[in-house]
């Protein structure tokens, strides 16, 4: 159903070859919980890098929460991870069921490396793409009260580490 939806998009681009990064997907269980929204945009990230075991996200980080919405489809779909690694995945314009499952402990670390990397945040600045790209996807990826958000359309800026995150959640959840 998404790669239908991605496929039809001119201007969405794949994630690229950030998934050989990413570990083994978890398995998705159905559930019915609901998604936390993003908090409000900051310039910098509000937190430190973990220098635990990586089996929980930094304590200043709650959720991490990430909003892809757009295309010719009309995406509207929310992935909610929580500090131990457990996430929701909401579809909000298909009619499917809420999925839910855990991240490992691996991908959980991964993810605590690059959303807590300054150079998330400095992609996080970047421009987006000139002018109107009704088909594109836009990402929004809210970690604490840190957002950024990322419409991929065409030829866009680079965002090496927004790619890793993206891939590293495309393989490991309903995303």
């Amino acid at each position: 159903m998404v790669g239908i939806a991605l496929g039809l998009s001119a201007c969405a681009s794949p994630v690229g070859d950030a998934t050989a990064a990413a570990e083994p997907s978890a398995t998705a269980q159905p559930d019915v919980t609901t998604s936390a929204s993003a908090g409000p945009a900051s310039s910098t990230p509000p937190f430190a890098p973990s220098g635990g075991p990586g089996t929980t996200l930094p304590p200043s980080i709650k959720t991490i929460t990430v909003m892809r919405s757009g295309g010719l489809a009309g995406l509207q779909q929310t992935l909610t991870i929580t500090a131990d690694g457990s996430w929701t995945f909401v579809d909000k314009r298909a009619n499917v069921p809420t999925t839910s499952g855990r991240l490992s402990p691996d991908q959980l670390r991964q993810l605590t490396t690059w959303v807590t990397d300054p150079a998330f945040a400095a992609e996080a600045k970047l421009p987006g793409p000139a002018g109107v790209c009704n088909d594109g996807i836009t990402y929004t990826i809210a970690v604490g009260e840190f957002t950024a958000k990322y419409e991929r359309c065409g030829n866009a800026t680079s965002r090496p580490v927004t790619d890793k995150i993206l891939a590293l959640l495309a393989d490991a959840t309903a995303l």
